[in-house]
């Protein structure tokens, strides 16, 4: 295997003057006064390796001295520094994160650090498995050390255990999702005890008892349902905000990839958000739940049909069933006033705009959480499930970036909304200070820019992992991509949104 070989320029910029204290080198006592000294600051860039992977960093100031010569006082078992370079192939048991010192010769008069990122060689034979209280991170990411048991399933918890930055937490676990259960790499649902709760300072992640972790096997751009989440938050920033951070899963010892760890939509959830933790909690899990009175022609059994009840009194459907009653009944003349009435408008409104502009078709009349507080009425609303928006479907294929879709059909709600003058007005306004905002395309780009900036080499090793898998998979697709490929085609589409929607003059 090649080395990776990292160059860095020394700076040339001319630092200010300054005197080293005196060096007494006659043996006579006199003194000698050395030139103004320049810092050379030795080190090299951070280096991203795999177990087994040969690196070469070329050492050098990045001061404004120089130097002659640079040691490493105590390198790693293996490493060595010669001519200037710190050559090291990290064995099978030298996973982890490792700052090496490194000096430069006496008239440079400094330090320096060279990390070297390495990855655990899970797959390689005679790998030594990672110490998962140490493990912590990987190329930059918190790792989250799962055990699995043979009987996890979908329907009922089971009792395992999970590290996360050295911390050991008992937990129940269980795999979640409809379609995404047959994923060779499953999401799954991880629920904590009251006085021992998740939360990560160090992403400002609060305190929660229950965690998703969310399968980037359907994207292969990696990044699709966070960006959903964050544009939902920043589209009013005074909500609560959908938690959501990128992180490295290892189970049973071994790696498994890059995740989505985010926030469980539940009582707690809402409670943080300042509302109760026993209201009721709806979830729409198929197109039934469109607030019609009918589904492909026929009467509904229920008006709340199509929906899961996740929290509040069980069997008790009467809110929900009178918000549908009046979706469907209300006249033109009220129909404004009682939504308003009734629901936290603007949300309602950004769940129209965020599934409009990202054509996540698979979530505009489903896929979404209702809440209402029966003490204190008051609708409120949260998209969820985004494998299918910015330019893919929910199995991956593409969407067209011309594509305009008003959601009238699949969500009776959207369709008074949109056919009152004046809801439509509002609507158009909201959308308009979005596109200039949230939606506008150097704010996405940036925003893409930031999670490649986080995630770009733990993307790519997930890939290695497991595009194999996916390109069968999806084999029937004649225009699969690569990880680079997708990424692409994103950054593509994402321009090219924002001219159709200005131009297709929406609602």
């Amino acid at each position: 295997m090649s080395p990776l070989l990292i160059l860095l320029a020394c700076g040339t910029e001319e630092a200010p003057a300054h005197t080293r204290p005196p060096r007494d080198d006659t043996g006579g006592g006199t003194t000698e006064t050395l030139p103004p000294w320049h810092p050379c600051a030795p080190g090299g860039p951070d280096a991203f390796v795999t177990e087994g992977e040969p690196v070469e960093i070329v050492l050098s100031c990045t001061g404004t001295g120089t130097a002659t010569s640079f040691a490493a006082p105590d390198p790693p078992p293996g490493a060595t520094v010669e001519g200037g370079v710190l050559r090291w192939t990290p064995g099978l048991a030298q996973a982890g994160s490792w700052a090496i010192e490194v000096l430069a010769d006496w008239l440079a008069g400094d330090a320096g650090t060279v990390r070297v990122e390495v990855a655990d060689a899970w797959d390689a034979e005679g790998n030594v498995p990672v110490d998962p209280l140490v493990y912590q991170e990987e190329w930059g990411l918190p790792v989250l050390h799962l055990t699995r048991p043979p009987d996890t399933n979908d329907q009922s918890d089971v009792a395992t255990t999970m590290v996360w930055r050295g911390e050991t937490f008992d937990i129940d676990l269980k795999y979640r999702g409809a379609s995404s259960l047959y994923y060779p790499k499953n999401s799954y649902t991880l629920s904590f005890p009251s006085d021992h709760e998740f939360e990560d300072e160090d992403t400002g992640f609060r305190k929660r008892r229950k965690i998703v972790l969310t399968s980037t096997f359907d994207d292969n751009s990696y990044v699709r349902q966070k960006l959903c989440f964050d544009v939902w938050t920043t589209l009013d920033p005074a909500r609560a905000p959908m938690q959501a951070i990128f992180a490295v899963v290892h189970i049973n010892g071994a790696y498994e990839g890059l995740y989505l760890l985010g926030d469980h939509v539940d009582g707690e959830y809402w409670e943080d958000a300042g509302f109760r933790e026993d209201g009721n909690l709806y979830k729409s899990v198929d197109h039934s739940a469109n607030f019609y009175g009918t589904y492909n022609g026929r009467p509904k059994s229920s008006l709340h049909s199509g929906y899961e009840k996740k929290e509040g009194t069980e069997g008790d459907w009467t809110d929900l069933d009178e918000l549908v009653a009046y979706v469907i009944e209300a006249t033109d003349e009220t129909y404004a006033d009682g939504l308003r009435e009734r629901a936290a408008l603007s949300e309602f409104m950004d769940w129209w705009i965020l599934v409009a502009h990202a054509l996540a078709e698979d979530s505009g009349g489903k896929n979404v959480y209702l809440y209402d507080d029966p003490k204190a009425p008051g609708w409120h609303v949260i998209p969820w499930d985004f494998n299918h928006s910015w330019g893919q479907a929910w199995e991956s294929s593409r969407t067209s970036v011309g594509s305009v879709n008003d959601f009238r059909g699949a969500n009776n709600l959207f369709h008074r909304m949109l056919g009152d003058a004046g809801l439509s007005a509002e609507l158009r306004a909201r959308y308009a200070t979005a596109l200039d905002g949230p939606l506008s395309v150097p704010t996405l780009t940036a925003t893409l820019d930031a999670y490649y900036a986080e995630i770009d080499r733990s993307a790519a090793r997930d890939w290695a992992r497991w595009g194999d898998d996916y390109a069968s998979y999806y084999g029937w697709r004649s225009d699969l991509t690569t990880f680079e490929e997708e990424k692409a085609y994103l950054y593509e589409w994402v321009e090219g949104r924002d001219a159709v929607m200005r131009g297709a003059g929406v609602p």
